[in-house]
């Protein structure tokens, strides 16, 4: 189920590669924004639903398997019946929600995603990067897709005034999100919210 819905996600995403605007909004497994607002931990809801649909999901973590991130943020290993991801447990929920996405895209495209002959710096080729480029961009759709943050009121109301962002705006902005997200799904005060 996940991988065709990721697949109509892939065709979506590289339709609007060419576009301004990206969305994936129709293709985020069947999840609605409103439906994601409401998690208290956005990756362990992902993670749920991406076992749901048959891909193994580990979490490096403990004494015993501790990797620190700049070595490895996670991996995907693609082989049919039993696909599997693992996210470095070291990870904020933010990252490891990320870097579950851009995994799942390697599993969908069919290509494991294990590199152990690259070292932190070393540069990556032209077409790996390209892949990894291309699974940044589809996680990133995925997690923030743009129409629901171009429709956003704030967005609509700082763009009729054509003026820059300022990095206090976006920090503000970025709390009053959070509470209205809270208020509007009925978070309860005191828990905390990942948005």
């Amino acid at each position: 189920m996940i991988r065709g819905q990721m697949e109509n996600l892939i065709k979506l995403h590289k339709a609007q590669l060419a576009s301004d605007r990206m969305s994936c909004h129709s293709a985020t497994a069947n999840l609605s924004l409103e439906q994601q607002a409401r998690w208290r931990d956005p990756f362990r809801g992902w993670r749920e639903a991406i076992e749901q649909a048959g891909v193994l999901v580990f979490v490096l973590s403990g004494a015993h398997h501790q990797v620190a991130l700049e070595e490895m943020r996670g991996f995907a290993i693609a082989e049919q019946p039993l696909p599997a991801i693992v996210v470095n447990g070291k990870d904020r929920s933010p990252g490891k929600t990320f870097t579950l996405m851009h995994e799942l895209v390697h599993v969908v495209l069919g290509q494991s995603a294990i590199e152990n002959e690259l070292e932190p710096g070393d540069a990556i080729l032209a077409p790996e990067r390209g892949i990894e480029t291309f699974c940044n961009s589809v996680a990133a759709a995925v997690l923030m897709p743009a129409a629901a943050l171009l429709d956003h009121p704030i967005v609509v109301a700082k763009h009729r005034t054509n003026a820059a962002w300022s990095d206090e705006e976006i920090d503000t902005h970025q709390l009053s999100c959070r509470r209205q997200l809270q208020a509007d799904h009925g978070t309860r005060r005191g828990k905390r919210s990942s948005v």
